[in-house]
C-alpha cells in the first residue's frame, strides 16, 4: 500500500470529528501563522500565475493573506500536526504534548480521540486481514510517504 497505511489512518481519523486546529476570536492571526507551519505546499502548483493567487481576508483584523499562488491541503496538515504531537507524546510525554498543542493552538482533545480512532480503525484492518502485524515496529515496518501521498 505504498508505506502510507498510518498516514492515511490519521487521515481517516482527522475526518471522523472535529478539527485539531483551534482559532481563539482574540488571537486568529496567532492561531494562523501557527498552524501555517503544517501546512505543506502542493508542488502541482508551483507554476500558478500571481492572478491565481488564493487570498483571504480575516473578518477579525481585515487584513488580506496571500498564499503565495500554493494550494495547501486541509488533510496533510492534519497528519503533520498529529506526527509532531504524536512523536512529542511518545517521547516526552503527555505534559509535554500538551504545551505542543498550547504553543500551535491544536486541540489536545481531539488529537488524543484521532490517536484512539487511528489505534480502532488499525484493530479492524488486521482483523479483517488487510494489513498483518510486523513484530518489528507494529502494523508496519516503513515510516510513510507523504511525498507519494500528495502526487497528482
Amino acid at each position: 500500500l505504498l508505506d502510507c497505511v498510518e498516514s492515511i489512518l490519521t487521515i481517516v481519523a482527522g475526518l471522523g470529528g472535529k478539527s485539531p486546529f483551534l482559532s481563539p476570536f482574540n488571537k486568529r492571526e496567532e492561531a494562523l501563522s501557527a498552524h501555517k507551519t503544517f501546512m505543506l505546499k502542493s508542488s502541482a502548483t508551483s507554476s500558478t500565475k500571481e492572478s491565481n493567487q488564493k487570498k483571504s481576508t480575516s473578518k477579525s483584523s481585515g487584513k488580506e493573506y496571500d498564499y503565495d499562488s500554493v494550494h495547501y491541503s486541509d488533510h496533510l496538515a492534519v497528519l503533520q500536526a498529529y506526527n509532531k504531537f504524536n512523536h512529542i507524546l511518545e517521547t516526552k510525554g503527555y505534559n509535554a504534548a500538551y504545551d505542543y498543542c498550547v504553543q500551535y493552538y491544536l486541540s489536545y482533545n481531539v488529537l488524543m480521540d484521532m490517536r484512539d480512532l487511528r489505534d480502532n480503525y488499525r484493530d479492524h484492518l488486521i482483523r479483517a486481514g488487510f494489513i498483518a502485524v510486523n513484530n518489528d515496529d507494529g502494523p508496519h515496518s516503513k515510516m510513510d510517504n507523504i511525498e507519494i501521498m500528495d502526487s497528482r
